[in-house]
């Protein structure tokens, strides 16, 4: 199922950024360079999600909004990952496939829930209500791919830390609380060799429980909007900062330093003790590897 409830454009963006703060509809109208009657279709059907009040006299105001709902969601993407436009599905196989089919930059892909939610080496990534399941588009704005993974990881844990909360990383970007995994971070390159793009795919359990996993609701409640805030407006920030402050900070959140461990590589099993290079690889033995999948055994 890829039924979108709603595209949401930059033009929807201003109207709800408007009518957050009580605007009257002439006054959007003009904001955007659209008639009235066409404010009021959009507002029309962006009450799917929000509830708004409309006096006469003073305009549209919002008292209520849906957790999550897709202009949220949208005014945090435009505000902090450079996103021009959002499709919001109340549920799709995954966000990762809707971005490669696409294939354009600067564009969010959110569900309420997956159905083929996928992580490394294709495993599946449970994706039931109650999540944060989207994947964002990227022009290639650091040099490989293992930095913009790294970065992804990192503004994970950083922006758990804004809600309160203690996280760490196992490499190269699985987020944990308690040792146990909170979310998961899929990167993956597309496009065409002319004009690639990255697709950051990440799933946050948020208020869905596992048993083998743990929940951001297990520690406080948590909105899903603002978790999602939260992460956008630290990808920007951690994105702005140069690599050697990037990735001390991810050392600092990094625990697979200094554990014996077994990473599946494409090319085999390693095992042994772990340190964290400069370049966000992580060195077993001597060996420097780029992309794994790793298990700490002590």
């Amino acid at each position: 199922m890829q039924r979108i409830s709603i595209r949401v454009k930059k033009i929807d963006y201003i109207i709800y950024k408007e009518i957050k703060k009580g605007a009257s509809g002439e006054d959007v109208a003009r904001k955007i360079e659209k008639s009235r009657v066409s404010v009021w279709k959009r507002i029309k059907k962006m009450r799917e999600f929000v509830e708004i009040e409309a006096k006469k006299g003073y305009g549209y105001r919002i008292i209520h909004e849906k957790d999550p709902n897709p202009y949220a969601i949208a005014e945090a993407a435009f505000d902090f990952l450079g996103t021009e436009e959002v499709f919001y599905f109340r549920s799709t196989d995954s966000t990762n496939e809707r971005a490669k089919k696409f294939s354009k930059p600067n564009i969010l892909f959110f569900a309420e829930k997956q159905t083929e939610g996928r992580g490394r080496w294709g495993r599946r990534w449970e994706s039931d209500l109650g999540g944060l399941y989207f994947s964002f588009t990227l022009k290639p704005h650091f040099e490989e791919l293992q930095k913009i993974t790294i970065v992804s990881g990192l503004a994970v844990a950083e922006a758990i830390m804004d809600l309160g909360l203690r996280a760490e990383l196992k490499w190269p970007n699985d987020v944990l609380i308690d040792g146990k995994k909170v979310c998961g971070i899929l990167c993956e390159l597309s496009g065409t060799y002319e004009e690639p793009i990255v697709i950051v795919g990440v799933g946050i359990n948020v208020r869905n429980k596992f048993e083998n996993a743990t929940s951001l609701c297990d520690y406080k409640v948590c909105s899903l909007n603002l978790v999602f805030k939260k992460f956008c407006e630290s990808f920007q920030r951690i994105s702005n900062l140069s690599w050697r402050e990037i990735i001390l900070r991810y050392k600092n959140f990094c625990k697979t330093s200094g554990k014996f461990v077994r990473v599946l590589t494409p090319h085999g099993v390693v095992e042994g003790f772990a340190e964290i290079d400069d370049d966000g690889a992580l060195l077993v033995n001597g060996r420097k590897i780029l992309a794994g999948d790793c298990l700490h055994l002590r």
